[in-house]
């Protein structure tokens, strides 16, 4: 088993780890970005008035009218166009850190899975709360935002107990693969399902998709090796021989990985170098989307 272990390019469990999160990534990556797809179809993006009401139409997609003008469900105002979609990123924002912190107490499995039920749950009722209130579209974007942020802690910290450290690189970049491949599918089914079924359509497809991840998730994934009914002993050895070293926790009870340096991290120019090029690099991404 030894040598069989070292010959493969990475151990089966662990493999299973990384698709699932892959599939993780993939499903959450199209719930951040459907808005910034759906938006153009649902309200009039050029509407620059403060108008305060919103309309709601049956069909749920646009239509044209006898003039041949295109007549939208809701007719917000840019400043309300822009509440919808950052309220998202609001979300996100206040809740990724703390969400990292969860995952790290409660366990990565079941932090991102009721993440992850939390984003099925509300991306089945956007439509509904959209047509409803304005208010209520905007707060349920903010709830998948803070939905959405505990999905990368909790893979990470996956990476973290399960990957051996040499196999990092190549699991890293193929769990971050799957939000470029999510927002590719995203862009190309969703033109289709709202000219034949309206924008609400795309909402109970994603609503699918998660739904997908989120219950093989459940089914297959272990916060550790250890606790995973289906691993072998083998396998077990092999992932804990080759992790970073770790230390005993207070009490011996069990392992624990060092306190990461926060203040060395913070003081740190190359971090600095690395949030701003992150930023930028979103700026240009959500520009070039909106």
């Amino acid at each position: 088993p030894e040598r069989y272990y070292k010959s493969v390019p990475l151990p089966t469990i662990s493999t299973t780890m990384i698709i699932l999160s892959f599939f993780a990534n993939f499903g959450t990556s199209m719930s951040r970005n459907i808005m910034f797809t759906l938006i153009t179809s649902m309200t009039d993006v050029t509407k620059t008035t403060n108008n305060n009401r919103n309309t709601t139409r049956i069909k749920s997609k646009p239509e044209q009218n006898e003039t041949n003008e295109i007549v939208y469900d809701f007719s917000w105002s840019e400043m309300q166009q822009n509440w919808v979609l950052n309220a998202y990123l609001a979300g996100l924002l206040i809740m990724t850190i703390p969400s990292g912190y969860m995952a790290y107490r409660l366990g990565p499995k079941n932090v991102a899975a009721y993440g992850g039920v939390a984003t099925i749950i509300v991306n089945a009722f956007s439509p509904i709360s959209a047509k409803y209130s304005l208010f209520l579209f905007i707060f349920m974007r903010f709830l998948l935002g803070a939905a959405v942020s505990t999905v990368m802690p909790s893979i990470l910290q996956i990476v973290s107990n399960w990957v051996p450290e040499n196999h990092r690189g190549i699991a890293l970049a193929t769990i971050s693969s799957g939000s470029m491949v999510g927002n590719i599918v995203l862009n190309i089914v969703s033109s289709y399902m709202i000219q034949s079924y309206g924008w609400a359509s795309v909402f109970y497809l994603v609503t699918i998709l998660n739904l997908f991840w989120v219950g093989i998730w459940i089914i297959f994934v272990a916060d550790t090796p250890d606790k995973h009914p289906w691993i072998f002993s083998d396998e077990i050895e092999y992932i804990k021989n080759n992790l970073p070293p770790r230390k005993p926790a207070k009490g011996g009870k069990q392992c624990s990985v060092k306190p990461p340096p926060y203040h060395k991290m913070i003081i740190n120019r190359s971090v600095w170098v690395t949030i701003v090029v992150k930023m930028a690099q979103n700026f240009y991404y959500y520009i070039a989307i909106i």
